[in-house]
């Protein structure tokens, strides 16, 4: 039985969706967009939860429920599964605060593709992601006769990435039409 599962790593798409003006995206549309006419398993979507200070300010609660309201309602969709990494402050030579770094996201992906295709619950993965670290798990679904596609934007994905994967789509404009949010009370 042919069956497909979706990969989609959160953080890239959001700065992919940036490129393009951010435009609300109907994630039911997506997933039926990358699974092509193949059977899904599963859609698993990879991000992290926002970080907020120790007393945080009215605004990052805003932005966290926000988030989480989002997240809520991806998994509601059929066959979704939100699964989170962490966030980690990082610190620069004088000890001051720079950009939150996403951990774990791409190792839980990469575990992912490489147990569903071990078990052989996939005949093809469909990948959002431009990180080269997802290479070993791609060769290991490829080596159990999982097929690989890529759906990337040109500039944010790795090249050797590219060249590892069966096939590859760019995301752009015409891409993007199908699963954009026609009606205002959508949730993206």
């Amino acid at each position: 039985m042919d069956r497909t599962a979706c990969f989609i790593d959160g953080g890239y798409f959001q700065n992919v969706l940036r490129y393009f003006a951010e435009p609300r995206i109907d994630f039911s549309k997506l997933s039926a967009r990358m699974k092509g006419s193949k059977q899904l398993l599963r859609t698993y979507y990879y991000n992290c939860k926002l970080l907020t200070s120790e007393n945080p300010t009215d605004e990052e609660i805003k932005r966290r429920d926000k988030q989480m309201g989002f997240f809520n309602r991806l998994q509601m969709i059929p066959q979704f599964e939100c699964k989170f990494g962490t966030l980690e402050r990082r610190l620069n030579g004088d000890g001051e605060t720079i950009k939150p770094v996403q951990k774990q996201v791409d190792v839980m992906m990469a575990l992912d593709i490489a147990t569903l295709s071990l078990k052989h619950l996939i005949t093809e993965a469909k990948i959002i992601s431009g990180d080269a670290d997802l290479i070993p798990a791609i060769q290991i679904a490829k080596n159990e006769g999982v097929v690989v596609e890529l759906f990337y934007s040109v500039g944010t994905v790795s090249r050797e990435l590219l060249q590892i994967v069966d096939s590859a789509t760019e995301i752009n404009y015409d891409w993007l039409e199908e699963i954009i949010m026609k009606e205002e009370n959508n949730f993206y």
